[in-house]
């Protein structure tokens, strides 16, 4: 076990969260700890994915950190196992995107069997898996990707509920830029 999945499922399993154990379970069962994260931007490399997931956790534990220096009540409204489990787990539906290449087992493309939302797959993988998951982190796994998916879709209706999300849930806001900033960071540190 690598230094990297021993500490997402230490922290996974910290959350004490109904359905955690089934949760790192199926991540160690559906190769998380060894996909990348992307096949053409971040964290391309073999455990791209799993190093990317925890750069998303630190930052946006350092984040949360910071708003409530600024704004103490903003501590229970963005609690710090809510900030575990959407940073940990916003890209779990990698693990059903991605086959390898039948020539090169470290080259990988998309794969569509489940054509639904980059968000909406990582929300349905964790329910099915029996985790127990607020509303707040829902909507934050959900818009993780924020406007980003939103303008090849143009559907009015998601957009309302994006921003009627960003506007409610702190949360998606906080996951939303971890998730931004742990890209970037990757992006310019590989050029």
């Amino acid at each position: 076990m690598t230094d990297t999945q021993q500490e997402i499922t230490r922290l996974l399993l910290a959350t004490r969260r109904r359905g955690m154990e089934y949760v790192v379970a199926f991540l160690n069962d559906n190769d998380f700890f060894t996909l990348p994260a992307s096949t053409r931007y971040q964290n391309r490399d073999m455990g791209g994915l799993a190093n990317h997931s925890l750069a998303v956790y630190r930052l946006a534990m350092q984040f949360r950190h910071e708003a409530i220096a600024q704004h103490p009540e903003t501590e229970t409204l963005i609690p710090a196992d809510s900030v575990t489990v959407a940073a940990l787990l916003h890209d779990t539906c990698k693990v059903f995107n991605y086959a390898a290449d039948a020539n090169d087992s470290t080259t990988f493309h998309h794969n569509y069997r489940f054509p639904v939302g980059h968000g909406e797959k990582s929300v349905i993988a964790l329910l099915r898996c029996g985790l127990e998951l607020t509303d707040e982190e829902i909507m934050a796994i959900r818009w993780h990707m924020g406007p980003y998916e939103l303008p090849e879709r143009e559907l009015s209706q998601e957009r309302l509920e994006y921003n009627i999300a960003m506007k409610r849930t702190p949360l998606c806001r906080l996951i939303q830029k971890a998730d931004k900033e742990a890209t970037k960071q990757n992006l310019e540190s590989a050029q």
